[in-house]
């Protein structure tokens, strides 16, 4: 079994290594053709990950907008529930779910509003206080 040395091309034997440019290149293969042959699987390999992204976004576009229709479809049912056009019973706990969230929400909006009266402007921007004066 023969011992593989680095920096030396691997096709070529000992016997033929006079054959070889100082690069280690077969008598054949210029630098020019390695640069291509690499520079044409980088474009290979640039190909590949562009078509992946791209499936990938397409992929996430179709997930937000099927987010986005079981929104518009929960808020449809929602509505009918409320009017009575669809029993409430079948989606009760749905229906005691969206409303302890709006109350949460409106709980939120209020002491959110209480904090924002709740401050003195004159104290934050004392500029402020001398143009009122």
């Amino acid at each position: 079994m023969a011992v593989r040395r680095t920096g030396v091309c691997p096709v070529v034997t000992p016997r033929a290594r006079a054959g070889h440019n100082a690069r280690g290149y077969p008598e054949g293969m210029s630098l020019i053709t390695s640069v291509t042959s690499t520079a044409g699987r980088m474009a290979h390999d640039m190909r590949g990950s562009v078509h992946r992204a791209r499936v990938e976004g397409e992929k996430r576009v179709l997930e937000r907008r099927h987010r986005r229709a079981l929104a518009a479809l929960g808020a449809r049912a929602y509505a009918l529930a409320l009017e009575g056009d669809i029993p409430a019973s079948a989606l009760a706990a749905e229906i005691a779910e969206v409303d302890a969230r709006l109350a949460d929400v409106q709980a939120a909006s209020t002491h959110q509003a209480a904090d924002d009266t709740g401050h003195d402007a004159a104290a934050a921007f004392p500029m402020l206080a001398e143009d009122n004066a």
